[in-house]
């Protein structure tokens, strides 16, 4: 899908590493700034330190807070659905917010065409993945998905092996997508911090290390070029002292108990 051609204007935001609370709170910053604007926007980013995000009704027991602390690891609850997903350093991740009315109306279609940029993103480093088809996703890999496993047809798979999950929300007119791409998948931290099985994560998940010779940043760069190729009336600019403002207000309400353990804002 050519956004031009949706006569919608984009904004691209540059690559950065940013802790779990900021990078939650900048995608949802995007959120506003579309509906202030009616235009997209667009990031890739990382995480500095890694991180654990949750699923907006994810229990916070779902998780091992034990393992995360022994780990230093932050974890974060996301306003979008899904299970849990283990982010590690490398993991390249990408959000984008459109206006909702130019988008098709139906959450798969949309999933369609957001996803289609990240395939096409991936291929330009050499690997060939595909959206997965209903059936294609085993239920029981549990939390080691980053998406619901009743909508497989979330989650970008090599193989039928998982490599970027995907999560997505409607709001105020808004939608914004966010998902991960698997670098290198460190089976044995994602285990203990996931409560999941070694065996299930190497049976159904798939990361980029083993499928090419790109580094986290080339990969990084790829994405922002097909989210560029198809979005033709696109400008790159960082965000403004005032965004930046407006994110620092919203990571305080990410590093808040009440939300992480419950779900719950003041």
């Amino acid at each position: 899908m050519d956004l031009e051609n949706n006569g919608l204007k984009c904004r691209i935001l540059s690559i950065e590493r940013k802790n779990a609370f900021m990078n939650m709170a900048i995608d949802e910053a995007m959120m506003d700034y579309v509906k202030n604007t009616g235009e997209a926007v667009m990031r890739v980013y990382f995480w500095n330190g890694g991180g654990i995000s949750l699923g907006y009704r994810q229990p916070i027991s779902t998780i091992n807070l034990k393992e995360c602390n022994a780990l230093n690891l932050k974890f974060v609850r996301r306003i979008t659905g899904g299970k849990n997903l283990y982010h590690s350093p490398n993991d390249i991740t990408y959000a984008v917010a459109l206006p909702e009315k130019n988008m098709p109306p139906t959450v798969s279609e949309t999933y369609k065409i957001i996803c289609g940029w990240i395939i096409e993103g991936l291929k330009n480093v050499g690997v060939n993945a595909e959206l997965a088809e209903v059936g294609d996703m085993k239920k029981n890999v549990g939390a080691a998905c980053a998406a619901d496993l009743s909508s497989p047809h979330n989650d970008v798979v090599v193989d039928g092996k998982k490599i970027c999950g995907n999560a997505q929300i409607r709001k105020g007119g808004v939608v914004m997508q966010h998902g991960s791409i698997f670098y290198n998948i460190n089976k044995e931290i994602m285990a203990k911090v996931l409560n999941v099985e070694e065996g299930l994560i190497k049976k159904n998940m798939a990361s980029v290390d083993s499928l090419c010779s790109a580094t986290p940043k080339e990969v990084a760069n790829a994405l922002l070029e097909s989210f560029i190729k198809n979005s033709p009336s696109c400008y790159q600019e960082n965000l403004s002292r005032e965004e930046m403002r407006n994110a620092k207000k919203l990571e305080m309400l990410y590093k808040a108990d009440q939300w992480n353990f419950e779900g719950k804002r003041d």
